[in-house]
């Protein structure tokens, strides 16, 4: 399972080591930046009808959701907290997000600058060839990575599943937890036990839910 940058790392290792998963699931990731740019336009202008993200919005704009220039782990620290109404669709949904957060490890600006900003054209070169039952997931609100890149992906790896939750940004399991739980474990579920950890697994183009 991988989310966002962490999704790009698990395509590229299921290009690689695919013979080692049974199953892979994608969440609110991209392969390319620029897909889906024009629909993230829209969703931000959605999200900026509400007074309490135009300030969020304004720096996602400026820093293209990726936080820009970071000085030390309190300047990312403030980044993050002042963009988190952007990732979200339902503001309450993310205050409980952010008091989890304050309570976990500080961010580390350290860590963040050694995280590659291009992303390497071979992972997405590679994806035809995957052979893993896949679930894609992310959330009608995302801006930082929009349906149309999860749609993109979903194109790429042969058998993919895609599901759009309705009322929801970057974090879907956050918004809606029931029910990101119910789609993990119907697809878990499919996954064959057997020795070679496959089964046929039905696709369909993309399902809306929430």
């Amino acid at each position: 399972i991988g989310h966002s940058h962490g999704g790009f790392i698990s395509m590229g290792y299921a290009v690689r080591h695919g013979q080692y998963l049974d199953g892979l699931v994608l969440l609110n990731t991209t392969l390319r930046h620029d897909v889906g740019a024009e629909e993230a336009k829209i969703i931000l202008s959605a999200l900026e009808s509400e007074p309490a993200r135009c300030d969020a919005v304004a720096l996602f704009r400026e820093t293209g959701g990726r936080l820009g220039t970071v000085h030390n782990d309190l300047d990312l620290a403030q980044k993050m907290r002042r963009l988190l109404p952007a990732y979200f669709y339902d503001m309450e949904a993310m205050r409980r997000f952010s008091t989890l957060a304050r309570s976990s490890r500080p961010p580390s600006s350290g860590a963040l600058a050694r995280v590659p900003k291009d992303l390497e054209p071979w992972v997405q070169d590679g994806l035809p060839g995957v052979d893993v039952p896949t679930l894609v997931i992310t959330g009608v609100y995302d801006a930082a990575t929009p349906p149309a890149a999860s749609r993109y992906i979903t194109d790429l790896i042969q058998g993919a599943r895609l599901e759009i939750f309705g009322s929801s940004g970057h974090h879907p399991w956050v918004e809606h937890p029931a029910l990101f739980r119910q789609t993990l474990h119907a697809f878990l579920a499919r996954l064959d036990k057997s020795p070679e950890g496959r089964q046929k697994w039905t696709s369909h183009p993309w399902v809306d839910v929430g």
